[in-house]
């Protein structure tokens, strides 16, 4: 059944869904709808939970290994800021890490020699996400040399379902976890453990929630939140039409104002419901023409599920706006971590807490 509905999206590789999409501005604002007290009681009594997804290289930023060892701070890789900011938010919180196939190992390797940054082995979970084959021109997987089928992972999307299936999600529940925020290690400014973010969640009795930011560039590589038959949705750059994603009201503003961050608030009971529906055996899969690991200067097509398209299974899903400097600065490429780092230290030596968030 994989391998058809691999081969069918490959035929479709070209062509944009046709669905229609219309403006979304139903958005709150974290100034006056964030919630700290219903939060922070979430995270005093362990409702709530997080998971990072770091299946990533550092490649691109000057490492060979994890991008969550790529060193930011003087001294301080990712994955020890995240540590950071879980262990300034309460003891002993449940945390999911999603690696990959090829640095699941040097990832706990890197935590072992770090003593887990001071957070207990126990709180912690690792698993590694699927792997779906690249696909030539002709629609067929690609093999290396030694006959072995060439694969890359599976997306960002299939974190919720390798969640469940890996058993973590069973633990989480047994442990009174209610709800859980997912964010990705490249952007050390995303809050594991935001109160204001989970407190919203909370009382809006919302299944999914998407931390957003409002769009100051129209041609920024941002996913765009929109509606999609009348739900909230989110459309990747460059699947979204360039005269939409520079249209403008009747006072200038951008008519689709908002950015998504994959920065999500998941109810624990909305995932189990999406895995009993075996939801991802219809959500779509996306392809993109990329490089082949492993074979020099090759092109295929690589599939991927993303992690906005459980949005349409959800029966009540809210957006809340940050401002731009307290949850974002993405490290894509080695430029970024000087950008990053400079703001970061800005404001510690004035003694402010960084960028709002804590633990840094």
């Amino acid at each position: 059944m994989l391998a058809e509905r691999l081969h069918s999206a490959w035929e479709a590789r070209d062509k944009l869904l046709k669905v229609s999409t219309a403006p979304f501005n139903q958005y709150d604002t974290v100034e006056k709808a964030g919630e700290v007290a219903l939060g922070s009681a979430l995270i005093k009594q362990k409702k709530a939970a997080c998971l990072i997804v770091a299946g990533g290289q550092g490649t691109r930023l000057g490492i060979q290994g994890p991008k969550g060892c790529v060193e930011v701070l003087p001294g301080k890789s990712l994955f020890q800021i995240f540590a950071d900011k879980i262990k300034a938010a309460e003891d002993s919180l449940s945390v999911a890490i999603m690696t990959s196939e090829e640095n699941h190992a040097e990832t706990i390797d890197f935590f072992e020699k770090h003593r887990y940054f001071g957070l207990e082995p126990s709180q912690i979970d690792f698993f590694s996400q699927s792997q779906f084959p690249f696909y030539d021109d002709h629609g067929n997987p690609i093999i290396d040399e030694n006959g072995k089928m060439i694969s890359g992972p599976s997306g960002n999307g299939a974190s919720l379902l390798h969640l469940v299936e890996s058993g973590i999600w069973e633990k989480w529940n047994k442990r009174g976890v209610e709800y859980f925020t997912f964010v990705q290690v490249d952007n050390p400014l995303a809050d594991p453990f935001d109160p204001k973010f989970l407190g919203y969640h909370q009382k809006q009795k919302a299944e999914v929630t998407l931390k957003a930011i409002l769009r100051d560039d129209p041609l920024e590589k941002v996913g765009v939140i929109v509606l999609k038959e009348g739900k909230v949705g989110v459309v990747e750059y460059n699947e979204m039409a360039e005269k939409e994603r520079l249209a403008k009201d009747s006072n200038g503003q951008l008519l689709y104002p908002c950015a998504n961050l994959s920065l999500f608030c998941f109810s624990m009971d909305f995932i189990h419901r999406l895995w009993k529906e075996k939801a991802w055996d219809k959500m779509p899969l996306h392809v993109a023409h990329k490089k082949v690991p492993k074979l020099n200067k090759s092109m295929g097509y690589k599939f991927e599920y993303f992690i906005f398209d459980v949005l349409p299974y959800s029966q009540q899903t809210k957006v809340i706006v940050y401002p731009r400097d307290q949850c974002y600065a993405p490290i894509k490429e080695l430029k970024d971590i000087k950008i990053v780092k400079d703001k970061l230290l800005a404001h510690k030596d004035k003694g402010q807490r960084p960028l709002g968030q804590r633990g840094l």
